[in-house]
């Protein structure tokens, strides 16, 4: 059986390589990173996550043969995402961001363009397009979560909120062997390889630019 997940593991590194050389994200390695941007990255954090399980489940609706056990396994894959957005503004919360302010905010155009681009692909290209937008998500945190947490507690931020962040370094450790069961139960053919590539390609420009708008607008409505 060949090793997919590697394959993409190795596509999606040199994706990711690319995307953090743009600026704002490039803070995170630079020394320039402030909470603001933090908290603009929570910010839209929780509006993404919000609907990603629901999401996830619609994928499912595009499975070729109904595989029952395949089915059930990506639901409660699904069902222990609900509420992670809640981390988040647990977070935010934590940081001195009131309830009030959080209920007012509404999710950037870029966060609704990539819920929306994935759902439309998902229909309209193939529901392999969403093992790549989910692999990118579930392979992000593990890969980069250590050294982010490093960079929060070094520019002040409590462990108390960094909850969403050290939840998915941990839990998707378990997410990413399922990665594994999925790629191997679908991926047929070098062409079906090819459409989780193209998932993992635009959900990597898509997220990183989702990123880079939230921490835009971190400093924007919580100062630089």
């Amino acid at each position: 059986m060949s090793d997919h997940y590697t394959v993409l593991y190795e596509f999606w590194k040199k994706q990711m390589e690319f995307e953090y050389t743009r600026e704002p994200l490039i803070y995170l390695d630079d020394g320039r990173f402030t909470i603001s941007h933090y908290k603009g990255y929570l910010l839209e954090t929780y509006f993404h996550a919000g609907l990603n399980p629901q999401l996830q489940a619609f994928c499912t609706m595009y499975f070729p043969g109904n595989p029952r056990e395949l089915v059930k396994k990506f639901l409660l894959h699904a069902s222990s995402e609900i509420a992670h957005d809640l981390l988040a503004k647990e977070d935010l919360l934590n940081l001195g961001v009131s309830p009030d302010f959080i209920a007012q905010q509404k999710p950037l155009p870029i966060t609704n363009a990539l819920l929306g681009h994935t759902a439309y692909s998902i229909q309209f290209k193939s529901f392999l397009f969403y093992l790549g937008y989910l692999y990118h998500l579930e392979v992000a945190p593990t890969t980069f979560g250590e050294k982010y947490n490093k960079v929060l507690r070094s520019i002040g931020v409590n462990q108390n909120a960094i909850n969403f962040l050290s939840e998915h370094a941990t839990v998707d450790v378990g997410h990413n062997k399922l990665m594994k069961d999925y790629l191997d139960f679908f991926i047929k053919s070098k062409k079906d390889l090819e459409m989780v590539e193209l998932g993992i390609y635009e959900t990597c420009n898509l997220h990183s630019k989702m990123v880079a708008e939230a921490f835009l607008n971190g400093e924007k409505i919580f100062g630089k």
